[in-house]
């Protein structure tokens, strides 16, 4: 459920009687945004414990942490205050505070067919990007080796979203948090797992995105309002229906080579315009040729070119001129031990979800060409 403003949030809490609140931030985002400013004078009739000491990428390990924080509070709600990892670990923490330790595993594998979580849940996001305020799943790490948390229960009961909070970041982090939205939308369009909804929230957030993104990076506060609303478009996208082949190749790009994940997952997107838009490959999705070359087309119309090459271009210079270099080589991306790596670490979920089948021999010939 989305919340309009934070007197709605102070509303909820008072009928629910809520006396103790668990309160997940980042270590510098909570005070710099003016989340605090905002926050405390709400929660003032609250207890509230805050929890701050985990990683970008969060480790099971952090996530352990804030499940036996919140055990000795006992707190009744959840409040995640920060950008996508924040939320991730709060939604993790949620989960596995239900679970014994023989069962984390389990529960981070996917083997458990339906998953708990203990308390409601509100997130704020701070930053415009990850459209984790609008997934079922959650990210965390174990031996560097990325795992996605999925159940439809660890979907955030409450939403607010206040654009306000993004204002004071960097024009870098704009950029790649923006990039991620709308890597996002535009794999979301394309996906196999794809749903005429999932298209609509897709479409409605590139479009925002290709407008606005170049001047929110430039500072302008009406585009940063409509790229916070674009984030949680996107997010809702990927709920239904899952990223593809670039966020699968992402992942090891940011664990082993430390490219924040906007930034590594538009390294590769703008190839996949060309590969998706291939005649002559064999397909994941089950609707077929003429239905893909239609989406791709679609996305094209977008960019407002007629063929994959030209998509890609314009991809390219895109994001060049919102600052961020995606150029593999200057990237240090194109030697044969860090391809391996990436090659070792590439989610196969989310590359059965391209439209078109991905073999290694075409990962190889991204990061070669």
């Amino acid at each position: 459920m989305k919340l309009e403003n934070y007197d709605e949030l102070l509303d909820l809490i008072n009928k629910k009687n809520i006396k103790s609140v668990f309160l997940v931030t980042g270590k510098k985002s909570y005070k710099t945004t003016g989340a605090e400013k905002k926050l405390s004078i709400l929660l003032q009739n609250c207890k509230v414990t805050r929890f701050f000491d985990f990683e970008v990428n969060p480790k099971l390990e952090d996530v352990l942490t804030g499940v036996k924080l919140l055990t000795k509070e006992k707190s009744e709600l959840i409040i995640a205050v920060g950008g996508g990892s924040v939320i991730d670990v709060a939604k993790s923490i949620n989960v596995l505070i239900n679970y014994d330790s023989n069962q984390y595993m389990e529960v981070i594998g996917g083997k458990l067919k339906k998953l708990q979580t203990k308390l409601p849940l509100i997130a704020i996001p701070t930053t415009s990007g990850t459209g984790s305020e609008a997934t079922h799943f959650s990210v965390l790490y174990v031996n560097k080796k990325k795992y996605s948390v999925a159940d439809q229960s660890i979907l955030p009961n409450y939403v607010l979203l206040d654009s306000e909070l993004t204002y004071s970041a960097s024009p870098y982090l704009t950029a790649v948090s923006g990039l991620d939205a709308l890597c996002q939308s535009i794999e979301s369009y394309w996906a196999v797992n794809s749903t005429e909804e999932s298209r609509d929230y897709a479409s409605f957030a590139i479009d925002i995105l290709l407008k606005n993104l170049e001047n929110a990076v430039n500072s302008d506060k009406t585009a940063k309002d409509e790229v916070s609303y674009a984030s949680y478009l996107a997010g809702k996208a990927i709920n239904i229906s899952k990223t593809t082949a670039p966020h699968a190749i992402s992942y090891p790009i940011t664990t082993h080579f430390g490219l924040p994940h906007g930034h590594a997952v538009a390294i590769t997107l703008g190839n996949f315009f060309e590969i998706n838009g291939n005649l002559d490959v064999e397909y994941n999705d089950p609707r077929g040729q003429l239905y893909v070359q239609k989406i791709m087309d679609e996305l094209y119309q977008k960019f407002e070119v007629t063929n994959a090459k030209k998509c890609r271009l314009v991809w390219e210079e895109f994001v060049k001129k919102i600052g961020v270099n995606i150029n593999k080589n200057e990237n240090n991306l194109s030697e044969e031990s860090t391809i391996s790596k990436i090659l070792d670490g590439v989610n196969t979920e989310r590359l059965s979800n391209n439209p078109v089948k991905i073999t290694n021999d075409d990962i190889v010939k991204i990061f070669k060409k």
